[in-house]
């Protein structure tokens, strides 16, 4: 009996069994992997900067189940779906050494601690980071200047590290050119941004700068404005696990001292970082100018200035900001930044009038002193969110910005030959005080589809006002006081409004990629001056194509065909009509017919590199239509012997160019880097000016003109005892000449000596900034009234002692000793 009862509940079980093994089989021939999102981030280790497009590969330890692989952001983060398993993770980067952990067990989603990567080398103790490392990066659509990897400008600003960048240059009043075209759009982490004026940029120290990508072709998700294209300034935003700070000093002469520090604090999903300088500098500087008056093509006196600069500096700036990963598809992230400039310029212009027959005339000087002071405040806000398919994401973004420039300048005058006093008649007391409120708001959305495709769409609008408030008193000598003159005095309003739509369609097919896109812009300018009932309206929407199409020829050897439509939209201080006087004879004045123009930008860019050079080669076509052009002319009117001349713009110029660029980086050895760029472009310019002079008389000014020029640069860094590296920045301008102008050929050299210190966590690093003291620009300027030879050099040459310390909270994990149970979080 019970042999039949143990019989019966075996079977029974027998039974169940059987019937268990055939639901889970047919289950499991069903049943999707459990996946699970592993993130991370990959970190060089010696300059603590992540690392772009380092590749990921988890290989699963059971058999028969392939790789999976991703690449990293321009963060350093990767971000990858893994299906449950145990897992190798190999991390790779061009010539760094390859890292490798073993035996990882994913069973839910996990935050890898970061991983650190060094060059590769027989011994650690011997790593060639600088001499190795490129310091920049070439892909498709853009250059990456990788700031920290220049030593010569340790302790500068914003704009001498984009002066160093092979094919960008800034010129003697600070205006940033891209390829010889100086309307190109800044941009501050891919935004629009008052800190991109030249003012801002020259006080943002580079510190504060985690890299600069110039795009000469923007696509459709940029803002078209800048017809040369668009340089992007990232700053830094640490994201390193634990507290991780570094603090610079910096020393030089002419006087240059500065203090900063870059602090940020990241566990779990919360991130906070710091940055904070304060910076007191003195500029000097010097320039000439040689004229020859004429008048009916006969000389009628002459004209010799000396000027010197001193302009002294204090800056403050600090940015701070936090990222907060709300849930596993959401983030929130929130800056705010502050820039306090308080300034004392001094210049003095020394001048010396001769008659046509050479004979001194009078001898005469004028002092300027001015007060300068910016206060600037931006709020930037953005949140993200990233749906279940891979690149299917949203980003919503605000940027508000209130600026403030006060400017207090008063002109001293002396009489020195025949006689010597202070000719008060001719002193002047000028008040300038602009605000600016701007509003940057939009969204950004991408959307994956079939296999290899991506479309992106979006909107920003832009609100931007300004107030100037310009204050000209002269000295009244019978009242014995300063009055207002209410003929060069005035209240400008400028009201900007540009409502921007985009679509960008990217899909590869095998070796072929491309990408088409179209933006859409309407722009509603408006502006009125307090003593002017007219109230003036620039309204207009265009549409702005762009297009890339690359073709793999083999690994590591790419072709691209680039095109994009750009616009130069002329800001307040061309539009103004209002009158300002630059001296009793140099009168400035905005032209409010001003138009917009366009540029049509076409390249053919080859790039290909190896394991130890990257070589990219470019051919440019450019063409503007409708430019608008200086225009500098005489009124035939005349003072004490000297002509009167207004400066405005004009839309009169169509323009084509032609261009070479070829960049090239190459290390032969591992304790050796050499890199530079040339570019050889030709333009033809075409266009007639007409106007009335004083007398009514008809004139022409032609400016037509051919020119062939171009630029070289040069950098080379060594590495030698270890720690030590020495770089030089070698930068040749060729002669240029256009319709009226002949500018000179023109050279400087940078250069730089670092060690690195206890541990490399410090680097100490002295810079000499034009150790020639060449880089002055000199010019052959003509106009119908005067030809002139003129000479400038803006900044002198300068010493720097930058000092550099690192400490962070997570030194103890530099040498990758990986706890496995604390780099997987259960």
């Amino acid at each position: 009996m019970k042999i039949h009862l143990i019989a019966s509940i075996l079977k029974k079980l027998y039974t169940i069994f059987l019937l268990s093994l055939i639901f889970s089989t047919l289950y499991s021939q069903n049943k999707q992997p459990v996946y699970h999102v592993v993130k991370g981030q990959v970190i060089d280790l010696e300059t603590m900067l992540p690392l772009e497009f380092a590749t990921v590969t988890f290989k699963a330890l059971k058999e028969g189940i392939k790789p999976i692989g991703t690449i990293t952001d321009k963060q350093g983060n990767f971000k990858i779906n893994i299906p449950r398993g145990i897992y190798d993770i190999t991390f790779d980067f061009l010539s760094y050494k390859q890292l490798q952990l073993n035996d990882n067990v994913i069973v839910k989603d996990l935050q890898l601690e970061p991983v650190h990567l060094t060059i590769a080398s027989e011994n650690l103790n011997e790593i060639l980071v600088d001499g190795s490392s490129k310091p920049v990066s070439i892909k498709l659509d853009r250059m990456i200047y990788y700031i920290d990897k220049d030593l010569t400008i340790a302790g500068g600003s914003a704009l001498n590290a984009l002066n160093n960048i092979p094919n960008v240059s800034v010129n003697s009043e600070g205006k940033v050119s891209l390829r010889n075209d100086p309307n190109v759009k800044i941009l501050i982490n891919g935004k629009q941004s008052a800190q991109s004026n030249a003012d801002i940029l020259n006080n943002i120290n580079v510190n504060a700068i985690d890299k600069v990508e110039v795009i000469t072709i923007p696509s459709s998700r940029y803002a078209a404005s800048g017809t040369a294209g668009i340089i992007n300034i990232v700053i830094k935003k640490g994201k390193n696990s634990g507290i991780n700070t570094s603090i610079n000093l910096t020393a030089g002469n002419p006087d240059y001292y500065g203090l900063s520090t870059n602090i940020n604090y990241k566990k779990d999903h919360f991130n906070l970082y710091n940055y904070t300088g304060y910076l007191q500098r003195k500029s000097p500087g010097n320039s000439f100018i040689i004229s020859e008056l004429i008048s009916s093509n006969t000389i009628t006196g002459y004209l010799n200035e000396d000027r010197n600069y001193e302009r002294d500096k204090s800056v403050f700036n600090s940015m701070l900001g936090f990222d907060l990963e709300l849930n596993p598809t959401s983030n929130f992230s929130a800056s705010a930044t502050i820039n306090l400039v308080d300034g004392d310029d001094l210049t003095t212009n020394h001048s010396n009038y001769w008659n046509e027959s050479n004979t001194l005339i009078q001898t005469f000087e004028k002092i300027d002193q001015s007060k300068i002071n910016t206060d600037l405040f931006e709020l930037s806000l953005s949140y993200d969110k990233k749906f279940s398919k891979e690149g299917h994401q949203i980003n919503f973004y605000y940027i508000y910005e209130k600026e403030i420039d006060d400017l207090n300048s008063k002109f001293t005058n002396y009489d020195i030959y025949p006689t010597n006093f202070h000719n008060i008649s001719k002193d002047l007391n000028i008040f300038s005080n602009k605000s600016i409120n701007n509003q940057l708001f939009g969204f950004d959305y991408s959307l994956p589809f079939g296999k290899n495709s991506i479309l992106e769409t979006g909107y920003e609008g832009y609100l931007g006002h300004l107030t100037t408030d310009y204050n000209f008193n002269s000295y009244n000598i019978n009242l014995n006081t300063f009055v207002n003159n209410i003929n060069f005095s005035n209240v400008f309003k400028y009201d900007d409004i540009i409502h921007s739509f985009y679509t960008k369609l990217e899909s590869s097919y095998k070796k072929l990629s491309y990408s088409a896109g179209l933006r859409i812009e309407n722009a509603d300018v408006n502006f009125n001056l307090k003593n002017n009932p007219n109230l003036y309206n620039h309204k207009k929407t265009d549409f702005f194509p762009s297009t890339h199409i690359s073709y793999n020829i083999s690994e590591n050897n790419t072709l691209t065909f680039s095109y994009g439509k750009r616009i130069f939209r002329p800001t307040y201080w061309y539009l103004n009509p209002f009158e300002t006087k630059i001296s009793e004879t140099n009168i400035v004045i905005g032209n409010p017919e001003l138009e917009p123009f366009y540029s049509h930008l076409y390249e053919l860019k080859h790039v290909k590199s190896g394991e130890k050079f990257t070589l990219s080669s470019s051919i440019y076509i450019k063409k503007y239509s409708n430019a608008p052009e200086r225009v500098s002319y005489s009124t035939g009117e005349f003072l004490n012997g000297i002509p009167v001349e207004i400066t405005t713009h004009k839309n009169i110029a169509g323009l084509n160019q032609l261009g070479f660029e070829q960049y090239a980086n190459f290390t032969p050895y591992k304790w050796w880097n050499v890199s530079g760029g040339i570019n050889i472009y030709n333009s033809e310019q075409k266009g007639v000016f007409n106007y009335l002079d004083f007398n009514n008389n008809a004139k022409t000014i032609d400016f037509s003109s051919t020119d062939l020029s171009g630029y070289l640069s040069l950098s080379s860094k060594f590495t030698f005892l270890k720690d030590w590296r020495f770089q030089t920045n070698y930068k040749y301008f060729a002669p240029s000449e256009g319709a009226i102008s002949k500018r000179k050929e023109y050279q400087y050299l940078d250069t730089a000596l670092s060690k690195n210190l206890f541990k490399n966590k410090a680097t100490l690093t002295f810079s000499i900034s034009d150790i020639f003291n060449s880089n002055k620009v000199e010019r052959n300027v003509n106009t119908t009234s005067t030809r002139t030879h003129n000479m400038i050099q803006w900044n002198e040459r300068m010493f720097i002692f930058n000092l550099t310390y690192r400490f962070s909270q997570n030194d103890k994990n530099i040498n990758f000793e990986v706890d496995k149970d604390k780099s997987i979080m259960f």
